[in-house]
């Protein structure tokens, strides 16, 4: 019997005894940064998603730290507690004791973003793995037209860089559109192009 492709990471896959990249414990110290110092939130939004976390209990949290973030509520130990509780899931992530263990892991702020981007580097192999082993089973198959698989597959690794790193993709049309714009304004306006050296012309 063959094996359908799951799209989610986060479903179960049989890959032998391979286990997907992930760092739990980096996981833990990125949230108790977030429950622990006011306003480091701030500093990170941009660079925070939930494909960051493989854990599912660190997911659950994640989600309750951004719910009280878009509501522009205070995030710390109790508000966290409280609002995995009126979604009914504080209980499955190890109640107010795991809240409070997360928070025990912290030493300062200063790595955040360092630790941050290990884990966007951890969730992109996921998805890497997953986009891969989807063209290999597609590859094999006779039903599907491989012009329609090469450009699913472009499609699942182009959404896995935005979603992970909020990274704004551009198709070669976009550039060479945006390249030619630039090249009418530096004409119109007179100005220079190219790289400044502080050379003089010869």
């Amino acid at each position: 019997m063959k094996k359908k492709y799951v799209k989610n990471y986060e479903e179960k896959i049989d890959f032998g005894e391979q286990v997907f990249p992930n760092d739990k414990n980096l996981e833990d110290v990125l949230l108790g940064t977030l429950m622990l110092e006011r306003y480091v939130i701030d500093k990170c939004i941009n660079e925070l998603s939930e494909d960051l976390f493989y854990n599912e209990i660190n997911k659950s949290i994640y989600k309750a730290i951004i719910e009280l973030y878009k509501d522009s509520k205070p995030i710390d130990l109790i508000t966290v507690s409280n609002k995995l509780r009126d979604l009914g899931t504080l209980d499955s992530v190890g109640g107010y004791y795991h809240i409070t263990y997360l928070s025990s892991l912290v030493a300062s702020s200063d790595n955040l973003i360092y630790h941050i981007k290990i884990l966007q580097e951890k969730s992109l192999k996921r998805k890497l793995i997953l986009s891969c082993s989807k063209g290999v089973q597609l590859g094999f198959s006779n039903q599907d037209d491989v012009f329609a698989t090469y450009t699913e597959i472009q499609g699942d690794l182009e959404d896995a860089i935005k979603n992970v790193l909020n990274y704004e993709i551009s198709s070669v049309g976009e550039i060479h559109d945006k390249n030619v714009k630039e090249s009418y304004e530096i004409q119109e306006n007179g100005s220079n192009s190219g790289i400044r050296t502080g050379l003089r012309a010869v």
